[in-house]
């Protein structure tokens, strides 16, 4: 992995869509900890600077209402994809891929994992297992949890063989998760992605998410949900 890539596709993501966090710390505390997972810490430094520079007296925004990153569709996807191809650069491709990935994982059809995902997909989810089959039970099990499950994009940026995302995470709790039976709370929380692509597929992954926030709103009334 090249740390320049890794740096100029998440510094530009954080200077696009700094906006969507509730302040420049939070910001700041998200790409710090990404950063450290891959063992690049002179992207933090950077990332700050170009957040705190002009951002002091901006409006930070609510993330409710984003845009939804891709519209479901069904199972004619990948024959979609697969057309586009010809007109596409390999930047645009590596989004697309990325999209599709999304899409899959909202409506439940994780069959189109064996085209899109690596076999030996290495996914650095803290207790994640690498593999695309474990990938598989992981969604199934988060789907079974929130059946609704949304994951809007807001920001997504390709470099290299690298595709950054910004995005949220929406649904309904009608199942276990995180040792919580079914509360029937909503969850609403924003989550960063990295992804590396190989050979057209998904192959590695890191992720930043606002778990911190899921489990407030899963052990909190309805009604107290802010």
């Amino acid at each position: 992995m090249s740390q320049r890539t890794v740096e100029r596709v998440i510094g530009r993501l954080v200077t696009d869509r700094r906006t969507q966090y509730e302040s420049p710390l939070a910001l700041r505390r998200a790409v710090g900890i990404l950063s450290a997972q891959i063992g690049m810490c002179g992207l933090l430094e950077e990332s700050a600077r170009r957040v705190d520079d002009g951002c002091e007296t901006q409006r930070w925004r609510e993330h409710h209402g984003l845009l939804r990153g891709f519209s479901q569709v069904g199972s004619s996807e990948r024959r979609s994809f697969r057309r586009r191809k010809g007109s596409m650069t390999g930047l645009d491709e590596n989004k697309a891929l990325v999209r599709s990935f999304f899409s899959a994982v909202e409506r439940g059809d994780f069959s189109v994992f064996d085209q899109i995902v690596a076999q030996d997909y290495n996914d650095h989810l803290a207790g994640q297992s690498p593999g695309r089959d474990n990938l598989k039970r992981y969604f199934t099990g988060l789907r079974s949890a929130f059946p609704n499950l949304e994951l809007p994009i807001t920001a997504m940026v390709a470099e290299g063989d690298h595709v950054a995302v910004l995005n949220a995470v929406r649904g309904t709790h009608r199942g276990d998760f995180a040792g919580l039976k079914a509360t029937g709370n909503q969850v609403d929380a924003m989550a960063f992605q990295l992804y590396r692509i190989a050979n057209g597929q998904l192959a590695e992954h890191w992720e930043v998410a606002d778990f911190s926030k899921i489990m407030q709103q899963l052990r909190s009334t309805p009604a107290s949900h802010g």
